[in-house]
């Protein structure tokens, strides 16, 4: 979102990607100096949404049930209509693909629509229920899907795609949410086209729990990383629970045991990747 980055790269892929690693790696804030804006995230007002509810679960004070509601009704307002979805608010050059400002993709469609069902079940609303189907049916209609067997296919990241690979957290997410909605809705339908999703993630957990950021993981230089590692074992657990499916959950708890004992340090700082612990990442 940088006016400066945007022309000292000319628009080029690789000047894309040099200009985000270089202010991502950088030790200082240089943010500012490159004129970044501030832009509202939306995955990250959906994630907030989700923390307030939590705590109106857990103390009953109005101002967070009130924070919540107002932090839904504001991701829904933001929507994109064709097609419907939500994406990051600046432009985003990825390894595969580039995306204009506010393209949906997947994930931030996935975590939007988990925002609205678990955040509705805890304030006892379904407010946001017409807006979830509508979320659920962006991530299971929108092209593109891979297939990747009898009954299984995985996603891309967005909707219009060339990469014959795919992200292995994209699929987890779509299929714990949308296994989440058929509970929330009473609409097996929604379970039945998660499922497809869900085989394709267990079938590429490796032997010692862990799961690589593409299949095939040749197709990207990262391995086991952190958050993603952290996205999908959370989304085997929500999918199980939905669903149900005990393999499921089983994978799971293997997911856990690797990123528990390989993806963090004695005192509890994360690691990168599970063979290399820099750069640090908060997510």
């Amino acid at each position: 979102a940088s006016p400066l980055l945007r022309a000292c790269s000319l628009g080029t892929r690789w000047g894309r990607l040099l200009a985000s690693q270089a202010v991502k790696r950088a030790p200082w804030n240089v943010r500012p100096l490159l004129g970044v804006p501030e832009l509202p995230n939306l995955k990250g007002w959906a994630l907030f949404a989700q923390a307030h509810a939590a705590l109106w679960t857990l103390e009953g004070k109005g101002e967070d049930r009130d924070a919540a509601l107002r932090l839904l009704r504001a991701v829904a307002e933001r929507r994109v209509e064709t097609p419907w979805g939500w994406g990051y608010p600046h432009p985003w050059q990825d390894w595969g693909f580039y995306l204009a400002a506010d393209a949906p993709n997947r994930v931030v469609t996935a975590f939007v629509l988990e925002a609205f069902l678990e955040a509705g079940r805890r304030l006892g609303t379904d407010e946001f229920l017409p807006a979830a189907r509508r979320a659920a049916a962006f991530l299971v209609d929108a092209p593109r899907t891979l297939p990747r067997g009898e009954g299984v296919h995985a996603l891309t990241y967005v909707p219009r795609s060339d990469n014959d690979w795919a992200v292995v957290d994209v699929s987890a997410l779509s299929a714990a949410a949308l296994a989440e909605l058929s509970v929330a809705s009473g609409e097996p339908s929604w379970r039945e086209k998660a499922g497809p999703l869900m085989k394709f993630v267990l079938s590429v957990q490796t032997p010692e729990g862990a799961w690589f950021y593409a299949d095939p993981p040749s197709a990207s230089a990262i391995r086991h990383d952190n958050y993603h590692t952290g996205f999908i074992t959370d989304a085997t657990f929500r999918y199980a629970e939905g669903a149900p499916d005990a393999d499921a959950r089983r994978a799971g708890e293997r997911g856990l045991d690797f990123y528990r004992d390989r993806l963090f340090e004695p005192d509890g700082a994360p690691r990168f990747q599970s063979h290399r612990p820099w750069p640090r990442d908060i997510h």
